[in-house]
């Protein structure tokens, strides 16, 4: 009986210690809020709501900032194929030449704010299906 009732009391006190150190939602979105404004205040305020995990890429006419098409929800590793028909393009227009520009240029962002950022992306997500 004395076994048993230790038991439960053990039981009890592994409980209250993992309810104790899981933080609460206002807890998760305090962190959130606090690694946001720390972003915008140095001055990538673009970045909280970039999705690093899709990136897009945008093409151009070539020497221009003439958007002619996005290729969007780039995923995957290794090397993937994406098609586009740029149907834009005038008579006398390259099919061949053209722009491509990675949006929000993320590989001159240093490992700092991209583990800012990664962490701001898992805090939504714990956020909104509370997992």
């Amino acid at each position: 009986m004395l076994i048993g009732i230790l038991g439960i009391f053990l039981i009890s006190l592994i409980y209250l210690v993992i309810a104790d150190t899981t933080p609460s939602k206002e807890d998760l979105q305090n962190e959130l809020t606090s690694l946001e404004n720390n972003l915008t205040s140095s001055g990538y305020n673009w970045l909280v709501d970039y999705n690093i995990t899709y990136p897009q890429v945008n093409v151009y006419r070539e020497n221009s900032n003439d958007l002619l098409a996005q290729v969007l929800s780039i995923t995957g590793n290794g090397f993937n194929k994406y098609q586009i028909f740029l149907t834009g393009l005038g008579d006398n227009e390259s099919y061949e030449t053209f722009d491509l520009r990675s949006v929000g240029n993320v590989d001159n962002l240093s490992r700092d704010i991209l583990m800012k950022k990664l962490r701001i992306d898992e805090l939504k997500q714990v956020i909104e299906n509370g997992n």
